[in-house]
């Protein structure tokens, strides 16, 4: 298994950018095992909840990719992942936005939106220049 977090440094939440499992480990609770562990790794970092992307499952019209999708949000909500009723889009990708709070609170959506926007800009600052690449390239709705 394997996840990239980004993690704004005034801030006590990360974002999980990417989280992989090979094809020969899926099914076999590696995935979910790695995931109950990200908050012995992040503590020492003072993060206290994770936000995650999930492609949006209304967004495509192919059955087989919808069904991905929506196989991916079910894996999250059985790790405890509460779903937000925040939405991005990056780069024309639609994604529902998820989060996973550490000591059990529920994070407002405000909240979430803000977050997501300040580690976008952490992360996309190097590709997107100015105000309007943003406008057009990572939009948080909330």
């Amino acid at each position: 298994a394997y996840a990239l977090f980004a993690k704004p440094k005034d801030s006590n939440g990360a974002l999980l950018d990417y989280y992989a499992v090979s094809a020969e480990a899926r099914g076999t609770g590696i995935g979910s095992k790695f995931l109950s562990g990200f908050h012995t790794v992040l503590e020492p970092h003072k993060v206290k909840h994770i936000l995650l992307e999930v492609e949006a499952p209304d967004a495509t019209n192919d059955p087989a990719e919808k069904e991905i999708r929506e196989r991916r949000i079910r894996f999250y909500k059985r790790c405890l992942c509460k779903m937000s009723n925040i939405r991005s889009a990056l780069f024309g990708v639609d994604y529902r936005v998820l989060y996973l709070s550490f000591d059990g609170r529920m994070i407002p959506d405000k909240a979430i939106a803000g977050e997501l926007r300040t580690m976008y800009r952490l992360i996309l600052a190097p590709i997107l220049k100015t105000e309007e690449d943003f406008r057009k390239n990572a939009v948080v709705f909330d």
